[in-house]
């Protein structure tokens, strides 16, 4: 059990976290609002023990562990934001030069026009402070002060956020600036209704306020 921070000790949402034994993943999880995490696997004393702790935004951290002294309390776990990249070149024009996600992205860009579709490009030329800040003017959608660093998001006056989606990963009950930063994003997706969303990203706990879809630059 751990927490992870930023550097200023403030709680970090969605990291990743994996515990390797022996270059072999034995569990993972992902952070809570609180920061905190939970993983076990039953450890051999065999080959070296870490934890690979990744989030959008910030550099990969990998804590080796010691037993038992690291199964006594809580771990707690620093990470520091990269360093911002320079902007690059949107090279994937269509669905046919992307890959991955990204090509997904572009079919469903091309195919129907159900979402609001984003490029890297598109949201770089709007100079937006936030993430959120692409959205500004989209009919249906509203901007609000937050308390912490960045907007609130909402869809056809729902009172609560959208569901984000991270890389195919949900990212539960958090705020699409509280997710991801301009320099980390390839692409993003909104719809405003669950018409058009892609099935795999269907959610029965959406109250029918929105969903988001974030493509990063790296997996």
């Amino acid at each position: 059990m751990g927490t992870v921070t930023d550097s200023s000790g403030a709680p970090l949402m969605g990291a990743e976290v994996r515990l390797i034994v022996a270059g072999a993943t034995l569990n993972e999880a992902r952070t809570g609002d609180d920061g905190r995490f939970f993983v076990s696997g039953e450890v051999t004393g065999k080959g070296r023990s870490t934890l690979q702790v990744r989030r959008v935004g910030f550099s990969s951290r990998e804590v080796e562990l010691v037993f038992p002294r690291d199964t006594m309390g809580v771990l707690i776990i620093v990470m520091n934001r990269s360093a911002a990249r320079l902007a690059g070149v949107d090279v994937a024009a269509d669905a046919e030069d992307a890959s991955g996600w990204l090509r997904e992205f572009y079919q469903r860009r091309k195919s129907h026009n159900l979402g609001i579709y984003f490029t890297r490009q598109e949201m770089i030329s709007k100079q937006p402070r936030y993430v959120s800040d692409v959205l500004r003017g989209v009919p249906g959608i509203t901007l609000s002060s937050s308390r912490r660093d960045g907007l609130l998001v909402r869809m056809r006056n729902c009172k609560y956020a959208p569901v984000v989606w991270l890389n195919g990963f949900r990212m539960a009950q958090t705020e699409l600036d509280d997710v991801a930063r301009l320099d980390d994003i390839a692409a993003m997706e909104v719809y405003l209704t669950n018409a058009g969303v892609p099935p795999e990203f269907l959610d029965r706990s959406n109250l029918g306020c929105g969903t988001i879809l974030v493509w990063t630059r790296e997996s």
